[in-house]
């Protein structure tokens, strides 16, 4: 745990927020278009990078902070010549670092296994897509172009395609703030959710598989949505065209020694993203923020051909689901520590 001295240098949750996104610009713009081809030792080291930045970026605003309320930098620099207190930030964010990259590594190259298991053929897209058109009466395309005139839809479309880069970046957010600022209790189920999110999610986009609207070539009102974007993406860059364009390849190759999986149900985008609004909503900090952008992802998903509207529904069902079963494993694992203590006392007693 950090000391009561920390705690009086504790930035705000929203502090962190931009601290974080504000460095992504920059990463986004030297990596535009060449971050999927990257190896992924490449892509490692410059999360590692992005990483380091956005610990920078929190002393700033440490230092800030303490100025703002007239202590002075001489306390900060005070708090970081202790030791213990840079071996607790370091070691943090190693846990951190390595929780990140091998969840990467475990999602691309699992899914890439059930995959080949299953004979990928677009299996369960047929029954999505209908699902979809169930709850929406129609096609999801053919709603958005009724609704949406094509000149706001470019500008919608691009503005999604940032957001949906972003999710990236911000579904760390939770992450850090457990891992430095939350209550130890809360910390441990935080991760565990998030870890058991990941996991599960993988494996039921394995036995579900599907690719979505935009692998799913077979509805015509895909093919206008694939061919919109397609349009849109020779206009000008866009990351979900280049990112699908880059899965499809190497589906079809499977000449990289990384394995990327194509899976739909659930979305792990929008599913992560519920997660940190409902980590959000618990910490009473940027809960209206985190909403609107768990919506947001979930809008995006479907109109960038990502995703079906029923893997939003799916998604927040993996996270209430993952959560039951991390508050079971904490309270099988409560009371062995419980039964522990009871007998240790027996002993003393005796």
């Amino acid at each position: 745990m950090f000391s009561e001295e920390i705690k009086r240098y504790q930035p705000h949750f929203s502090a962190l927020f931009v601290a974080y996104c504000s460095i992504f610009p920059v990463f986004l713009l030297v990596l535009k278009r060449t971050l999927l081809n990257m190896p992924l030792g490449l892509i490692g080291f410059y999360i590692l990078v992005g990483q380091i930045g956005y610990l920078f970026s929190v002393l700033y605003i440490i230092s800030f902070h303490n100025l703002w309320k007239g202590r002075g930098l001489h306390s900060v620099f005070d708090w970081l010549s202790q030791w213990e207190n840079i071996i607790t930030v370091l070691s943090r964010t190693l846990a951190m670092l390595i929780l990140m990259i091998t969840m990467i590594i475990f999602q691309m190259n699992s899914k890439y296994l059930f995959n080949q298991f299953l004979v990928w053929n677009g299996s369960w897209d047929p029954i999505l897509q209908k699902i979809d058109i169930i709850i929406l009466q129609q096609h999801p395309w053919q709603t958005i172009n009724q609704m949406i005139p094509v000149g706001v839809l470019k500008t919608i479309i691009r503005f999604f395609d940032l957001i949906y880069v972003y999710w990236f970046s911000v579904q760390w957010i939770s992450i850090y703030d457990a891992a430095f600022f939350a209550p130890e209790e809360l910390r441990v189920r935080t991760f565990m959710n998030f870890i058991l999110i990941w996991v599960l999610g993988t494996i039921m986009g394995g036995f579900f598989a599907s690719g979505g609207p935009f692998f799913y070539s077979v509805n015509a009102y895909n093919i206008q949505q694939f061919n919109f974007i397609q349009t849109m993406y020779h206009e000008g860059f866009l990351f979900c065209a280049h990112a699908q364009g880059v899965l499809w390849e190497n589906f079809l190759t499977y000449e990289k020694k990384v394995r990327l999986g194509i899976s739909a149900f659930p979305s792990l985008h929008v599913a992560i993203s519920y997660f940190v609004f409902l980590y959000s909503r618990e910490r009473q900090k940027l809960q209206y923020l985190t909403f609107a952008f768990f919506i947001t992802i979930w809008i995006a998903s479907v109109v960038l051909g990502w995703h079906y509207f029923i893997d939003g529904l799916g998604a927040i069902l993996l996270v209430h689901g993952s959560m039951k079963i991390s508050d079971w494993i904490l309270h099988v694992n409560q009371w062995f520590k419980q039964k522990e203590n009871n007998q240790s006392k027996q002993v003393l007693s005796k």
